[in-house]
């Protein structure tokens, strides 16, 4: 059964994510799942953040060099039966 939040959850789920809490721990705070959280952040005009986690781990100058095509993945080429 879906559940409304109301106005004092939602300025919670703005207050946590503008603090930096992640959307899945506001998520799991409230008991919803973390795209009702998305949502209302989008809602109420919050602008949306970049995932620090995966951006931190990309090396920038790597990803940026082309590479071979041997080293490229491709798809699994499968003999016929």
């Amino acid at each position: 059964m879906q559940r409304r939040l109301g106005r004092a959850e939602i300025a919670t789920i703005i207050s946590n994510y503008q603090a930096g809490q992640s959307l899945r721990a506001i998520a799991k705070l409230l008991g919803v799942h973390h795209h009702t959280i998305a949502a209302h952040l989008q809602r109420h005009g919050v602008a949306h953040r970049l995932n620090q986690r995966h951006t931190a781990d990309i090396d920038f100058a790597e990803a940026s060099q082309p590479r071979l095509a041997a080293e490229r993945p491709g798809p699994v080429r499968r003999g016929r039966c």
